[in-house]
């Protein structure tokens, strides 16, 4: 039975200029053995905001899954999917955040046809306030699922869904400068091949959130990665620029000292790197059966952001640098960690493990007044699938004698 979208899904809500605390669902009944997934997004606004309400429950009283993800000052996405199937009781779904965040959507689907041994595969978070549109490549685990995807913009400008992307609906609330949507991979996919799924059109480079999940269909099984504890580095391997004090404070985790860069020049660029974070070590010693991806939390922030260009993060192996740089958000004082997904090119492999090292780089505007960058920490988590362990191969052995049989039990229980 392939992966199907139920009419008996509700209507998607999208209040403008909304002030509430909930948003509410139709009462609707899923058919028994199906399984529901809620895409949720909101704007919101201040800077350093550390998280507003956000969250998904049902009148049946039913845990929900999350994968969720905050762009620091404006945007919040995430997919939500029910654990357990329906059992064909009505119900209703509810969204809730606080009536501070004014633009809103939520849209609830029922879907059939799912996989008995665990519906959800892999799943991947974006946010970054410095690209333009937002559509994400994804590599799904198995032929046959679908992606569900939300994401919000904090923009009014016009977007649209690419080419691969079927949209549910999009909540366009100029009053909020708001545009938050809900959608799906347009076919089934095909695993190991990746798809870019979301949204473009818009011309700023704003602050945005996606959230992507597939949904395993029938008979599909997925092995999920194991994530390493948080990875902190021991060592400055080496900066760029002047001036830089106090590198130290970059090292360990999350003390509130902070690392400094400042520079007078135009356009000056500085980039500190940050080794010693063990990552073989911490997956076991062992190469494992893949790396999936690598999480990188980044605590910064600028003096003054309108005098700062860009700042990123990179992996390096040694010296040598794995995939390209990636965005963040430019952050004031005091700054909120940012987390970014690295997948693809972006992930070191086992052996670029051995030396797994972070750079982040601080680049100035065009103007001459004095800026200052401050760095906290680098975390890091690694997600990887271990070998699977071979079942045991051994097989009692022959009795002969009743004390064999007293051994073999001891041995055994």
């Amino acid at each position: 039975m392939a992966l199907a979208v139920d009419a008996s899904s509700p209507a998607s809500l999208t209040p403008v200029g909304d002030t509430t605390t909930t948003l509410v669902t139709a009462s609707f009944t899923p058919p028994s053995g199906s399984i529901l997934v809620a895409m949720a997004g909101i704007i919101y606004s201040g800077s350093g905001v550390a998280g507003p309400p956000f969250g998904i429950t049902d009148s049946l009283g039913g845990s929900w899954a999350e994968y969720k993800i905050q762009c620091p000052n404006a945007t919040y996405a995430g997919v939500f999917v029910r654990t357990g199937t329906a059992t064909g009781a009505s119900m209703t779904v509810t969204f809730t955040t606080d009536a501070s965040q004014k633009g809103k959507m939520l849209t609830v689907k029922v879907i059939t046809g799912t996989s008995a041994s665990g519906y959800i595969g892999v799943t991947k978070t974006f946010q970054s306030a410095t690209v333009v549109g937002l559509a994400q490549s994804f590599t799904p685990s198995n032929t046959g699922s679908l992606v569900m995807l939300s994401s919000s913009y904090d923009t009014t400008g016009t977007i649209n869904e690419n080419a691969a992307t079927l949209e549910y609906i999009q909540n366009v609330d100029a009053t909020d400068g708001a545009r938050i949507q809900s959608g799906q991979s347009v076919t089934t996919t095909t695993a190991s091949t990746p798809v870019t799924l979301g949204w473009t059109g818009d011309t700023a480079a704003i602050q945005k959130a996606w959230v992507g999940v597939e949904i395993l269909n029938a008979g599909a099984t997925y092995t999920p990665p194991i994530p390493t504890s948080a990875l902190y580095p021991t060592t400055v391997a080496t900066t760029s620029g002047t001036t830089w004090a106090s590198t130290t404070n970059a090292t360990g985790s999350t003390a509130s000292t902070y690392a400094t860069f400042t520079n007078l020049a135009s356009g000056g660029v500085g980039t500190i790197r940050l080794s010693g974070y063990g990552a073989q070590t911490a997956m076991g010693g062992t190469q494992p059966q893949s790396i999936s991806s690598v999480d990188v939390t980044v605590k910064c922030f600028s003096g003054t952001t309108s005098r700062t260009a860009s700042t990123t993060v990179q992996l390096f192996s040694g010296a040598t640098a794995v995939g390209s740089p990636t965005a963040l958000a430019i952050e004031a004082s005091p700054g909120t960690a940012q987390t970014v997904n690295l997948t693809g090119a972006n992930v070191p492999t086992w052996a670029q493990m051995a030396d797994l090292q972070a750079t982040v780089s601080f680049t100035r505007a065009a103007v001459t007044t004095a800026n200052v960058f401050s760095l906290d920490y680098v975390g890091i988590v690694v997600n990887y699938v271990p070998v699977p362990v071979a079942p045991s191969t051994f097989l009692p052995q022959p009795v002969t004698n009743i004390n064999q049989i007293a051994l073999q039990r001891a041995a055994f229980y």
